[in-house]
C-alpha cells in the first residue's frame, strides 16, 4: 500500500459525528453492506421456500415473512439503522418489530443498543 493510499485509508476510516464522537466509518459501512446483503438473502430465500428460508439462516419464521414483505428501499434503511450485524443480534419476532416500528435512525439505535446491553448484564 502506498503512502497516499495509506492516508486516503486512515482519512475514511474516522468521521466525525455531531456529539463529537468519533465512529470507525469503515466497520459501519462493512456492517451496513454485511445487514443488507444478509437481509436481501432471508427475503430471496424466505420467497422461494414459502416463508421457511429464514431457517437456514437461523431467522425464525415470522421475521422471515416480514422481510420478505418489504421493499428494497424498507431493507435498506433498517440496514443502515443496525449497529451490529443482524445475523449475530439474535432478534425474536417482538424485537424484530420493535425495532420496524421505530421511526427514525435514531430510534432504531438506540433501540438496538439498549437490547444488546440488556443482554450483557
Amino acid at each position: 500500500m502506498t503512502v497516499r493510499h495509506q492516508k486516503r485509508a486512515r482519512k475514511d476510516t474516522v468521521e466525525q459525528t455531531e456529539g463529537g464522537k468519533q465512529v470507525n466509518s469503515a466497520i459501519a459501512k462493512d456492517i451496513i453492506a454485511l445487514n443488507k446483503r444478509y437481509l436481501l438473502l432471508v427475503r430471496q430465500l424466505a420467497a422461494q421456500t414459502q416463508g421457511r428460508g429464514g431457517l437456514i439462516l437461523g431467522v425464525p419464521s415470522e421475521i422471515a415473512n416480514q422481510v420478505k414483505r418489504m421493499t428494497y428501499d424498507e431493507i435498506e434503511l433498517l440496514a443502515e439503522a443496525m449497529i451490529a450485524p443482524c445475523f449475530s443480534f439474535g432478534f425474536t419476532e417482538k424485537t424484530f418489530k420493535q425495532f420496524c416500528a421505530s421511526n427514525t435512525s435514531e430510534n432504531r439505535h438506540a433501540y438496538m443498543t439498549n437490547v444488546l446491553l440488556s443482554r450483557t448484564k
